[in-house]
């Protein structure tokens, strides 16, 4: 028989008091974010536990691959397109809008200072980002709002070719994202004509918020974790609060995730119009925007997840 003093029994114990003293396992939920300066609210989440979930935040550059790893399990929620989760969902997809925490990422840049409103463009060439994505259906309905759909003329290329065109001076203006828009301005002297909230609070009653960036999930995965996409939701809207106080703080801090100068993200930050509204507004400026855009597809009923 042994005895307390053998050295087997000693060890065993030492080790349950350890085992015992190892806090629970905590499960990870994997959020993918894009790696841009408007998902910074998002990555300032990472390996924080929440309603027992612990957040995973890994980085894409691919969006439809990243909604497609969403549908098939990969992530349980994304960052992403908005318009992405609206076409899915008028399609008969499967993904909900969890909250929408981004309203404005981008601006319209030009290197002629002569051409200080959209009007200015009358005759002028535009270069935007996607024919159909969501610049391009803001543009359009501008346009349209000032008489100007036949006046301009309207190319389309990738954000960073964009960019280069209008530096090569090939076209009058373009219509880009940030941090894009920041590097533009600070690097190679260019000049915002208006953030898209400035030129869309013109027709949208004074209120510059459009759907641009939404956490989305799969609505079974939705169903089965409301609780945590409640207090996920909840965690966000702290952390976009967090962000618009500090744009400079968080600037430093993610500037090297990013990849990207510190003044850069801070500008880009400081443009880019952050906000976590409740369930019910975020509806109301969703159903808004569709009818400014021309959209008249509905998405389904219970698309927006209910706080």
């Amino acid at each position: 028989m042994l005895c307390m003093n053998h050295p087997l029994p000693r060890i065993v114990l030492i080790a349950l008091l350890a085992l015992a003293s190892v806090p629970a396992f905590s499960q990870s939920v994997v959020i993918p974010a894009a790696k841009t300066v408007s998902s910074i609210p998002l990555l300032a989440l990472e390996g924080r536990t929440i309603a027992g979930l612990t957040v995973s935040t890994p980085l894409f550059d691919d969006h439809p691959l990243a909604v497609a790893e969403l549908l098939g399990g990969k992530s349980q929620v994304l960052l992403t397109g908005s318009t992405l989760a609206v076409k899915n969902s008028q399609s008969g997809g499967p993904l909900v809008q969890v909250a929408t925490p981004v309203w404005d990422v981008a601006g319209l840049v030009t290197l002629d200072p002569n051409l200080k409103t959209l009007t200015d463009f009358a005759g002028k060439s535009l270069v935007v980002p996607l024919a159909g994505g969501p610049l391009d259906l803001q543009l359009q309905a501008l346009l349209r709002a000032q008489g100007l759909t036949d006046k301009v003329k309207v190319d389309y290329a990738e954000p960073a070719q964009a960019l280069a065109l209008l530096l090569q001076k090939k076209v009058d203006g373009a219509c880009l994202p940030e941090p894009l828009v920041s590097r533009a301005v600070v690097v190679n002297h260019g000049i915002e004509v208006f953030t898209f909230a400035q030129a869309w609070a013109t027709i949208n009653h004074g209120d510059g918020r459009a759907p641009q960036v939404s956490l989305l999930a799969r609505r079974d995965w939705a169903t089965a974790h409301a609780e945590f996409l409640r207090a996920l939701v909840g965690a966000l809207r702290e952390s976009v609060a967090a962000v618009n106080a500090d744009p400079h703080g968080f600037a430093l801090r993610f500037a090297p995730v990013l990849g990207l100068p510190p003044a850069l993200v801070e500008r880009g930050l400081s443009k880019t119009l952050l906000d976590v509204p409740t369930s019910a507004d975020t509806r109301a400026l969703f159903n808004s925007y569709l009818a400014l855009i021309g959209e008249t597809k509905p998405v389904a009923a219970d698309f927006y997840f209910q706080e």
